[in-house]
């Protein structure tokens, strides 16, 4: 569905704010706004410029209302009520960015962020995992999707993170999955292209939040990002989505991130299913992780793939076998615990490192 004026949702912000799509089939998805399908192509890049200079108007007055938030500096959100969120900073005038809001503990802290306590009004996702709609509609907030890679931040997805910086109210929430890498440059981004802050200030915001070095051309788009002109970012404004259609590869590897952090559940207990997780087995988890790995070696491109990446892939899923393998046999047996868990450790490790191996050849550039 695509944005329209004042009819997709009564919010509380302003009508003029008041657009969504609700889905995109991904970053090239062609959108349109409702009632202009039948104009020609220059009637309808007028209509995104008169409505984009309409809604940044608005952006602007909310912006200037921030009161005590609407001076810029990056710092670490202190407050003690931000259950189920993590790493949760305060990046700018009325823009914060952290963890994925999973649960209602997490929306409910959201509903709480803000200079002043108002909660978070826009929700901005940059993981390719599906953002939860329901969650955010229940607290009166709006989800924009955004997916982004390790490897950098590309044009289209920069027009529409200003976008957002622009034309939709504040507070906004930036994420990704853990909210360390690409949430912060997400976040940065969008700034600079706005001309709130320098890429300077960027690449320090990314610092400041734990963005590895290890992701490069996070790194490298945010240094290299400049301020967009109007065209740029209305252009941006017309691609804003919910909810974006994430298959391939990408899915694929949101599935094992998933299935990693459920692994790492029982990792912290000894490779035992958790108390508070009781649906966890730890062989379940490394199994699923096999099985990902497998079904990106069998898919039907993947002979297009270059011959290193083949192998390496090979690695990681030989490591998978040997970690499901050692969790099957030993049954989590608390008598021998200490020596296999140990062993279970090793081979954890080993795979991770085949899964870093691979990032840094292939995602993270």
């Amino acid at each position: 569905m695509p944005f329209k004026p004042n009819i997709y949702k009564n919010y509380s912000e302003p009508k003029c704010n008041s657009m969504m799509r609700r889905e995109g089939s991904g970053l090239s998805n062609q959108a349109r706004l409702q009632g202009t399908n039948n104009r020609s192509a220059a009637e309808r890049v007028l209509i995104g410029l008169i409505v984009g200079v309409a809604l940044s108007s608005c952006a602007y007055e909310e912006r200037a209302g921030d009161g005590a938030d609407n001076k810029a500096g990056m710092k670490a959100v202190t407050q003690t009520d931000l259950g189920g969120l993590e790493n949760v900073h305060r990046f700018s005038a009325g823009v914060y960015g952290g963890s994925v809001p999973a649960t209602d503990e997490a929306f409910a802290a959201l509903a709480r962020l803000g200079a002043t306590g108002e909660g978070i009004a826009t929700i901005v996702s940059v993981d390719g995992a599906e953002p939860d709609l329901a969650r955010a509609d229940a607290h009166g907030m709006r989800y924009v999707h955004i997916p982004i890679g390790y490897d950098g931040i590309d044009p289209e997805a920069l027009a529409q993170l200003a976008a957002v910086m622009r034309d939709l109210p504040r507070p906004i929430y930036v994420h990704c999955h853990h909210g360390r890498h690409r949430g912060p440059a997400a976040a940065a981004a969008g700034l600079i292209a706005m001309g709130e802050i320098q890429p300077g200030d960027g690449l320090t915001l990314m610092k400041t939040a734990g963005t590895s070095d290890a992701y490069a051309g996070l790194f490298r788009d945010v240094a290299q990002a400049s301020v967009l002109g109007e065209a740029q970012i209305t252009a941006g404004w017309l691609e804003l989505v919910e909810r974006r259609s994430v298959t391939g590869l990408i899915a694929t590897m949101v599935e094992i991130n998933h299935a990693f952090d459920r692994l790492d559940l029982t990792r912290a207990v000894r490779w035992q299913t958790p108390d508070d997780h009781p649906d966890l087995a730890p062989a379940a988890e490394a199994g699923i992780i096999r099985d990902l790995l497998a079904n990106l070696a069998n898919a039907p491109n993947a002979h297009d793939e270059p011959a290193a990446f083949r192998e390496m892939l090979a690695q990681s899923i030989s490591a998978a076998d040997r970690l499901e393998a050692g969790l099957v046999s030993w049954r989590g047996q608390r008598t021998a615990m200490a020596e296999g868990a140990d062993e279970h450790e090793q081979n954890y490790q080993k795979l991770k490192q085949t899964c870093t191996d691979c990032h840094l050849q292939y995602r993270d550039r």
